[in-house]
């Protein structure tokens, strides 16, 4: 399945549910992807940095397992 798939159903699947975020959760994803240099360039990058604090839509995607998951295959061979 595509990225972008995943990253639809995701969103659709969210409808009806809790909308809290987890900052545990977002944390652990931030410093687990932190170990991959094409992570880490966009996470140092001042643009973009602050998204990951103050973008819900960015953060709901950090905090699900999955979404990380499939962020790091994709990525993988970059």
């Amino acid at each position: 399945m595509s990225l972008l798939f995943e990253i639809l159903l995701y969103i659709f699947d969210s409808f009806g549910k809790d909308h809290s975020l987890d900052t545990r959760k977002i944390d652990q994803h931030i410093k687990e992807l932190n170990n991959y240099p094409w992570f880490k360039v966009i996470y140092d990058d001042e643009k973009y940095h602050k998204l990951f604090f103050v973008n819900r839509t960015v953060r709901k995607y950090l905090q699900g397992k999955f979404c990380v998951r499939e962020s790091l295959k994709v990525n993988r061979h970059k």
